[in-house]
């Protein structure tokens, strides 16, 4: 109980600074458009993909859903089958009277075996070939992929271009500030491209204690983020492993 309590709060502390939460997406077969939906999304967003629920009555029982979600190659997505080597059950939307949803995390690396990882600038493609009955759970192909577009498309932004990133870190809040901090490239091997000449004025002057000061700041912001994404993953594989 302690355990679960203290996973819990890390796994809170970490969403605060690392993870955005999006809209979760009802994997409902009666509201998908024709086509199926799409969405955009960055590294380390979070969507909660959420199974329709009913009352256990007679009504209810009617309107039940079962579902298994799968992820599937392009072509699996293009022709409504999972009868693929790369397809992997995403959820399983098999238990309609009670709650029941998929935490996805965008995550580029995890250190649960198994667990779902992503690239930049890639797409990734869901579907359900299920009728909706019990007992089409077991289906492979066609279904209300095909005959209601339940379908999905995740595109994850944005490449693996060079990132821009500001010298300091600012809040929202403020209005002004003499550091122009979109004119710095930061490359992968550590290198930097200065495109303005208030910037080259400022890095030549290696003397002045200021830019010690902006350097350290945003040094300790960086390791403060990667420190918190990284207690972040960390909580959200223990909940998935042991709570």
């Amino acid at each position: 109980m302690i355990l679960s309590l203290i996973v819990i709060l890390l796994a809170i502390c970490g969403h605060l600074v690392c993870t955005k939460r999006l809209d979760p997406i009802v994997w409902d077969s009666n509201t998908f458009p024709n086509g199926g939906q799409a969405l955009q999304v960055n590294m380390w967003d979070e969507v909660a993909i959420v199974c329709p629920r009913e009352e256990n009555t007679t009504e209810g029982r009617e309107r039940a859903q079962y579902n298994v979600i799968y992820m599937v190659p392009k072509l699996g997505y293009d022709e409504c089958r999972i009868n693929l080597p790369e397809t992997r059950v995403l959820h399983r939307c098999d238990e309609p009277f009670q709650e029941n949803r998929y935490a996805l995390l965008f995550q580029d690396y995890s250190p649960v075996p198994g667990d779902f990882v992503f690239e930049h600038g890639r797409e990734y493609y869901y579907i359900s070939v299920s009728n909706d009955r019990i007992d089409g759970l077991n289906k492979v192909s066609g279904g209300n992929c095909q005959y209601k577009h339940t379908k999905l498309i995740i595109k994850l932004c944005c490449g693996n271009a060079p990132t821009r990133v500001p010298a300091v870190t600012f809040s929202s809040s403020t209005k002004e500030s003499n550091v122009i901090p979109d004119k710095t490239t930061l490359f992968e091997d550590g290198s930097e491209d200065y495109e303005s000449k208030e910037h080259n004025s400022v890095h030549d002057n290696k003397d002045d204690p200021k830019n010690d000061l902006l350097s350290s700041s945003s040094s300790s912001m960086s390791n403060l983020i990667r420190t918190s994404c990284f207690i972040n993953l960390l909580s959200f594989s223990i909940v998935r492993l042991f709570v």
